[in-house]
């Protein structure tokens, strides 16, 4: 018998998509009215750009849209407990970082 655990999308906010983003080494390299884009340069080279409406509520699945654009450049198990509950929850290292730089919300 084998068990299958259900996880929920949680109801996250552009900011803090945002901000789990930062914690996984993107920068936040401009806003444009109620977006930013969010930017990581691979040792390659390699630019990995992410865009992320700063909503205070963000729809299902623009939400799921954005994890799976997101997927292709961060591993499925590290973004999965930001994303659904029923993971592991936690905030990452750079979660200050994302207020400071787009200012209050």
């Amino acid at each position: 018998m084998s068990l299958r655990l259900k996880l929920k999308l949680e109801r996250l906010s552009g900011r803090n998509v945002a901000a789990v983003l930062v914690g996984f080494g993107f920068d936040v390299v401009g806003t444009r009215g109620s977006h930013c884009k969010l930017q990581r340069t691979l040792p390659s080279g390699e630019r990995q750009t992410l865009t992320i409406p700063l909503h205070p509520s963000l729809a299902p699945g623009t939400l799921h849209a954005i994890y799976r654009q997101a997927c292709r450049f961060v591993p499925e198990a590290d973004l999965q407990p930001h994303f659904y509950s029923g993971a592991a929850s936690k905030l990452p290292d750079g979660f200050g970082v994302i207020h400071r730089e787009l200012g209050p919300a």
